[in-house]
């Protein structure tokens, strides 16, 4: 399953969102989040990847592949995890 792909400049990221997230990060700074094209309507967010820091782009990365994740797999990260 794909939860996260890349322009072929790899200068914008794709990421799996909900909606409500996807909202609240173009609000929040247009200039890095946007709505990409095919995949925005479903929830997903473009990322400016030079106007994210290495943190933000790891929580982003992480929430996509949880929205993704079998319920079995997430499971066994989060005891993994603690």
């Amino acid at each position: 399953k794909i939860f996260m792909m890349f322009s072929e400049e790899e200068r914008h990221a794709w990421v799996k969102s909900t909606h409500d997230e996807q909202r609240a990060l173009v609000a929040q700074d247009a200039d890095t989040f946007f709505v990409p094209p095919y995949v925005g309507p479903s929830g997903w967010v473009g990322v400016v990847i030079h106007a994210v820091d290495r943190e933000e782009m790891q929580e982003l990365v992480t929430e996509a592949w949880r929205l993704t994740a079998p319920k079995r797999l997430l499971a066994s990260f989060d005891e993994a995890a603690g």
